[in-house]
């Protein structure tokens, strides 16, 4: 795994990244997303459990990236890490994209990477969000229940990952939606206007009457929300990673493997029959 190690520590140390808002007092933590050729290749998991257990390539690449970013980088909770929670991320936080049930091209090809190509994507983000729709075939309705999971408490207008489900991918691609326009879509549909921000104190004063009608995104723009496809496809379920910071403060940054390092990368021997995971 160290070519896959190598890259997305690329990825961290890239000023837009901002390492540093991995430690802020909100609960982020290095999302890891792995998509291309080497997915297969080294045995990471992009189906059923996608943010679990189970699979030694996702909890051996996260776990090395927190030692790094502790025994290194000095990232140890209460000196330098001052989340107030946490969250299970902070541990190992290493996904997949799928590669057999995604309609659309990779999501790396999206970011600068040749479509054929393998990379990492590093997004400073909090713990899973899921947002469950299996009574819904047509993609209006569950693209509005996936932008109710996107608004946050703190409504900062950080970036957002939304990691779509088989079975929701699966209705936009035969409604004959893009990634494109998916992402247009939640930018759309995840707002809340400014009335509602100034009850909830987000903004100073009194809600106007107008202000009932005038929202604010989540997210500066339809860009920000990253958007890919993983996890298992017999339920109606997406799940939404929201960022703490603001603004542009950290945004994902995407590392491609070379055909060096992707050639470096060995097959994950199968588990015998009975061994427990890792």
């Amino acid at each position: 795994y160290m070519s896959l190690l190598v890259a997305s520590v690329r990825a961290l140390t890239r000023t837009p990244f901002n390492l540093h808002s991995t430690t802020v007092s909100g609960a982020t933590a290095p999302l890891l997303i792995v998509s291309g050729p080497v997915v297969t290749k080294v045995g990471l998991n992009s189906g059923f459990s996608v943010f679990g257990p189970g699979h030694h390539a996702n909890a051996t690449i996260g776990r090395a990236v927190r030692l790094l970013l502790q025994n290194v980088c000095g990232g140890l909770p209460g000196l330098i890490d001052k989340s107030t929670f946490g969250h299970p991320g902070k541990f190992s936080y290493c996904i997949a994209e799928s590669q057999i049930r995604n309609p659309w091209a990779p999501v790396h090809a999206d970011r600068g990477v040749a479509a054929a190509g393998s990379a990492v994507t590093a997004f400073a983000g909090e713990a899973p969000v899921f947002a469950r729709n299996d009574w819904a075939e047509a993609p209006e309705p569950i693209l509005a229940t996936i932008a109710d999971a996107m608004l946050p408490s703190h409504f900062t207008g950080g970036g957002v990952v939304v990691v779509l489900g088989p079975l929701h991918a699966a209705a936009m691609a035969r409604a004959g939606m893009s990634r494109s326009d998916v992402r247009q879509s939640l930018f759309q549909l995840a707002r809340r206007s400014l009335g509602d921000l100034r009850r909830a104190g987000r903004l100073p004063g009194q809600p106007q009457v107008d202000e009932e009608t005038t929202y604010r995104t989540v997210v500066p723009a339809a860009d920000d929300i990253l958007v890919l496809v993983a996890g298992g496809h017999l339920y109606g379920y997406s799940a939404v990673v929201p960022s703490w910071v603001g603004g542009h403060e950290s945004v994902a940054v995407t590392e491609a493997l070379d055909d060096e390092e992707s050639g470096r990368c060995v097959v994950e021997p199968a588990r015998p029959p009975g061994e427990e995971a890792s």
